[in-house]
């Protein structure tokens, strides 16, 4: 199983987002815990 950091400086911009879109993407990064290559997604590059 993985696990998702989520930094400080993100916690508080989604702490800004408003409902129900927070709920969206909060389960959509939990959601990355048991499967972190969901269909459709897109790898991330330079980091």
């Amino acid at each position: 199983m993985y696990k998702v950091r989520v930094e400080r400086k993100a916690q508080k911009q989604l702490a800004k987002i408003s409902e129900p879109y927070y709920t969206k993407i909060k389960s959509a990064i939990l959601g990355l815990v048991k499967n972190p290559n969901p269909p459709g997604y897109k790898q991330l590059k330079g980091r």
